[in-house]
């Protein structure tokens, strides 16, 4: 089964270099229409989908910086080992120094030679101090040298150590501001979509010219109506009687105001007069 595969596998590999051999334009039509088929599904992604997905994205990173602080916390406690390791061998090889010339103090110079030396409770000859302070010497020249090594990796350490850092609040930011971004996409799609549904809501004008219309029919009915009654009021009594005795009331009533009214026009005469 496998060795079937296998040789499935070349065949389809040998006849892809034998038509990239033979057409390199079909070979390259091919490579744009799955380019362009990708793309179409892309794009068939609804917006809302993608920023969800996006925002999962930017949770997931989020779950991946603990890992990321883990192995900067590693650096850093390798850091503070060597730091301390400086230090440590630093102490060490002052005591050290002392010692080395406090040695080199007890044997004086050419003028001034002893042959015997005692250090706490011990004795020593010239030879034996002689000696031990040439191996101290040799001692603490060789730590110099380490010491001066371990500074150099701890100073490199600390570069980087500080580098990781700034990298880890990069990264923090970073997050951040596509938070924010996604957050803003979302707001500006949410006023796309209200503006989309704003410019498919269809309006009948139609309906409401023929509603307009059926009021002003109804006014002019009414109006209809007004008119019938006024003209009903207006020729009820008939045609008029002149010989007909007056109401008493309503003659003087009559009679007062056609006076008034009389005055009111000679007033206007004899301004227009003047005038």
């Amino acid at each position: 089964m496998l060795k079937k595969a296998v040789i499935a596998g070349l065949a389809v590999a040998v006849g892809v270099a034998v038509l990239a051999w033979l057409s390199p334009k079909l070979i390259s039509t091919i490579r744009y229409q799955a380019s362009q088929a990708v793309e179409s599904v892309e794009n068939a992604v609804p917006l809302e989908t993608e920023i969800g997905r996006l925002r999962a994205e930017v949770k997931r990173l989020e779950a991946d910086e603990q890992h990321y602080y883990d192995q900067v916390a590693h650096q850093a406690v390798g850091v503070d080992k060597l730091r301390a390791d400086v230090d440590q061998t630093s102490t060490a090889m002052a005591k050290q120094w002392e010692n080395i010339e406090a040695m080199r103090k007890s044997l004086g110079d050419e003028d001034n030679v002893r042959t015997s030396f005692r250090f706490g409770t011990r004795t020593y000859t010239r030879d034996e101090v002689t000696e031990q302070l040439a191996r101290d010497f040799n001692s603490y020249t060789n730590c110099e040298k380490e010491l001066k090594a371990k500074k150099e990796l701890l100073n490199a350490g600390e570069k980087s150590l500080a580098a990781s850092e700034d990298q880890l609040g990069a990264l923090k930011g970073t997050r951040r501001d596509m938070e924010v971004e996604l957050a803003k996409l979302e707001a500006d799609l949410k006023l796309v979509r209200l503006k989309e549904a704003q410019s498919s809501m269809k309006v009948d004008d139609g309906e409401y010219a023929r509603v307009r219309a059926d009021i002003a029919k109804l006014r002019d009915r009414v109006a209809e109506k007004q008119k019938a009654l006024d003209y009903e009021a207006q020729f009820t009594n008939g045609t008029i009687d002149a010989t007909a005795a007056p109401s008493q009331a309503n003659e003087k009533d009559l009679l007062k105001q056609i006076d008034e009214k009389d005055g009111q026009k000679a007033d206007a005469k004899k301004v227009a007069d003047k005038q």
